[in-house]
């Protein structure tokens, strides 16, 4: 298999998330990503991603997915873990499909669906803090200024035992860009990073041929 990096995916695929004028303005670009109703990847969570929300999302969770795409982690998590999902993403075309496959799925209870940014969503949102936050493929595509606002903010809505999740392509030449992140930001003294840069190897196949790749998880709780 070829290994699959960023640089082989179309730029219509990535996810924008982001607050700044520019980002907002470049998100506009990635609405024909969720066009059509289909899923951009897969239907559920790569399976070494769905072990790991098995193993530190407790059932029934409250959970925050910043950056939901098409829905397809906000989904897995209602349907699998029976959580309540709040799922934001910035494009409207995201929102509108993750609303209809909740509805199709019959579980449109349980899933709040926010259109907004990085930065945006603590004013869209009520209900209080959540048990686990997830950031899928997300983080990366931040403008680097606004990156450690935006993980204060997943510290700041997190309950007391709740757990952080971020995942993201390795970076040669950061590996720990999303550690120090969370240890330089708001909040930092109450986290506990449990996993850094922890890598998980996964397959798929990708224009018309199957490629390796891994991701690499950075995981925190809050005390």
């Amino acid at each position: 298999p070829v290994p699959l990096t960023h640089a082989m995916l179309p730029q219509k695929h990535h996810r924008a998330m982001a607050q700044s004028e520019s980002a907002k303005k470049a998100a506009g670009e990635w609405e024909s990503t969720y066009e059509g109703g289909q899923a951009v990847y897969t239907e559920a969570p790569f399976p070494c991603i769905a072990e790991l929300l098995k193993k530190h999302v407790k059932p029934g969770s409250r959970v925050l997915d910043l950056g939901a795409g098409y829905g397809r982690d906000s989904l897995w998590l209602v349907g699998e873990l029976q959580c309540t999902v709040v799922a934001v993403e910035p494009t409207e075309n995201g929102t509108q499909q993750i609303t209809k496959r909740a509805g199709d799925a019959g579980v449109g209870g349980r899933v709040q669906v926010v259109c907004g940014t990085t930065l945006e969503w603590p004013s869209k949102v009520e209900g209080g803090a959540f048990d686990a936050c997830l950031m899928d493929s997300v983080l990366a595509f931040v403008p680097k200024e606004e990156r450690l606002d935006t993980v204060s903010a997943l510290v700041k809505h997190t309950k007391p035992g709740g757990v952080i999740v971020i995942v993201s392509h390795p970076e040669k030449e950061d590996q720990k860009w999303v550690a120090a992140l969370m240890k330089g930001c708001e909040g930092a003294s109450g986290l506990t990073i449990a996993m850094d840069d922890e890598r998980l190897p996964y397959q798929m196949e990708f224009d018309g041929k199957m490629h390796d790749g891994e991701w690499s998880v950075t995981l925190a709780t809050k005390a």
